[in-house]
Parts: structure tokens; C-alpha cells; sequence
């Protein structure tokens, strides 16, 4: 990318030279595989003038893929509001976290005028913002937020900062908000003109309602031939029990011996949760029908 900025005196017209920027993030799709920047000139007492080149992108191609998403954005928003749905604007900035263990967070520190600290974080959800809000009676909501995991590989599926709609709807229960969930892709194939068939990274995609659903049990018994309920049955609670445990318990040795029996490596080390994953991310993940979204429910 090259930048060419014009700095204007209202007297007298002068330039500077063009010169290159380093990319801030580098964002993996169609977009994504060419860089963003932001440049400040701090020149008192000028009008700046700047030209942005993207290599590779030309400014026609950069403008229709924001406005495709400033057109779903738009759409998603008609769909809750339509419902009586409240849109909420929750911080991004909170001094707790939602109680996930697996989720690496952005810790920063608010430092005030009289010199005391704060903790605070970059949300990775606006989960307990929101419940928040549930809890003084404001009905349905929903948010689309900025959000920020840690410890994220940067590629097509992943990114350190990322877009998410979350939405909470009072009166229904999970089986609901899966019919709600169909609904959307409804109203957004419809609004946005789209067929329910497409295609991405060649790969075709039914995007018609209704969705697969699976139960945990289910999608294990299908795709990896291994009776879940039953590496459960003697299961007492304690996730952090490892194989090389004494004693240890039955139930993770029988989920150990099934990984086993599908030729998935177990160490002495790993919890039954470990192993689950392992099951989960080898076997009954990659066979999913390709090209067909899927709900998986009844994880516990």
C-alpha cells in the first residue's frame, strides 16, 4: 500500500513525499487478504489532504464489500427491531469476566488523574453486560459488538478482534432460539436478495431452513460410533481428575478407551474434558454434512 498525503497551508500549498505504512491488522478472507491502515499527521494549522492506495484492492472493491456488510448489519438489526427486540450498546471495556476458562483475554489498566489503577479488560463476549440488563427488566435485547479473544491464530476462522451478534429473548428457551436463529437467515436471504444456495471458497452451501440438529449424544453415536452416555454414567464431576489419577475414575477410563479404540492418542495427563475435545475435533466435528449449518445442543 502506498500513502500520498498533501499537506495545505491556507497561504501556501507544499507536499510531502509518499511513503510507505505498515500494515496495523491483517485481515484473512476477500478483504482480509490485504491490509488496512490508519495514518495521523498531527500538522498544526494544516488541512490534510490523503490519498489511500491499497495494493491489490481497488477503491470500487474495498467500498462494495463494507457496504455488503453495512447492508447486513442493517438487516440483522430490521429483523430484532421488528420483533421487539431492544438494541443495547454495552462497553467494551469491563472490570470482570465471563467465567470461561479456555477464553485467553486483553488485559489493560485505566490509570486515574490522582494516580489509582483499575484492572480492566476488552470484552470477549457483551454476555454479562447484557444479563445485566435482563436483570433491571429491559425485555428481549440484542447487540452486534466488537470483541476481543487472546491467543487467536489470525486466518479465515479466526482473528484476535472480531464482530458478534448476541442476543437474549425472554420466553424462550434454547429450542426457541433455534427456530428465532432460522428466521434470521430467513429475513436476511430475503432482504439482502440472496439465494438460499452459495457458494463460498467453492464449497456450496444450503443455507434453507430447518438446520440440522443434533444432540451431543447423537452427533458421537453417528459420527464416531461411541456411546456418550455411557463414558457419563459413572462420571462424579471432577473435570480435573487426569488419567494418571488415584484413583482414577471409570468413567474416564472409558471415554479414554473409546478415544483409543478410534486410534486418538490419550496422555497421562489429560481430563476427561480433554479427551472429549480431542473426539469431538478428530471425529464427529469433520464429518458434519458439508455445506448445511448444524445446532448442537444438550452439552451437559
Amino acid at each position: 500500500m502506498c500513502v500520498k498525503c498533501k499537506a495545505v497551508d491556507p497561504y501556501s500549498e507544499s507536499s510531502c513525499t509518499e511513503s510507505a505504512l505498515k500494515p496495523l491488522y491483517t485481515f484473512p478472507g476477500s478483504i482480509m487478504s490485504h491490509s488496512l491502515f490508519i495514518l495521523l499527521i498531527p500538522i498544526p494549522g494544516f488541512v490534510i489532504s490523503v490519498t489511500v492506495y491499497y495494493t491489490g484492492v481497488t477503491p470500487m472493491t474495498a467500498r462494495e464489500i463494507f457496504k455488503k456488510r453495512s447492508d447486513l448489519s442493517a438487516s440483522i438489526r430490521s429483523y430484532f427491531l421488528k420483533k421487539g427486540y431492544l438494541e443495547v450498546d454495552t462497553p467494551l471495556l469491563s472490570p470482570f469476566l465471563i467465567p470461561e476458562a479456555n477464553i485467553e483475554i486483553f488485559a489493560s489498566q485505566y490509570i486515574q488523574p490522582d494516580g489509582e489503577t483499575q484492572e480492566l479488560y476488552l470484552i470477549p463476549s457483551p454476555e454479562l453486560w447484557m444479563k445485566r440488563l435482563l436483570a433491571l427488566n429491559t425485555g428481549s435485547i440484542f447487540q452486534i459488538s466488537h470483541c476481543f479473544r487472546n491467543f487467536e491464530s489470525l486466518g479465515a476462522h479466526h482473528n484476535p478482534e472480531f464482530t458478534i451478534l448476541e442476543y437474549y429473548s425472554i420466553g424462550a428457551d434454547y429450542r426457541k432460539s433455534m427456530e428465532i436463529t432460522e428466521e434470521l437467515f430467513l429475513h436476511l436471504l430475503d432482504e439482502l436478495s440472496l439465494s438460499p444456495l452459495l457458494t463460498y471458497q467453492n464449497q456450496p452451501i444450503d443455507l434453507k431452513p430447518p438446520f440440522l440438529r443434533l444432540s451431543i449424544s447423537e452427533a458421537f453415536k453417528r459420527y464416531a460410533a461411541i456411546d456418550l452416555p455411557e463414558c457419563l454414567a459413572a462420571r462424579s464431576g471432577a473435570g480435573t481428575e487426569t488419567c494418571s489419577g488415584q484413583p482414577a475414575h471409570r468413567q474416564l477410563k472409558k471415554i479414554a478407551a473409546a478415544a483409543k479404540g478410534k486410534g486418538i492418542s490419550v496422555s497421562s495427563g489429560d481430563t476427561w474434558e480433554h479427551i472429549f475435545n480431542k473426539i469431538f475435533l478428530t471425529l464427529v466435528e469433520p464429518s458434519f454434512p458439508p455445506g448445511k449449518p448444524v445446532f448442537l445442543f444438550d452439552y451437559t
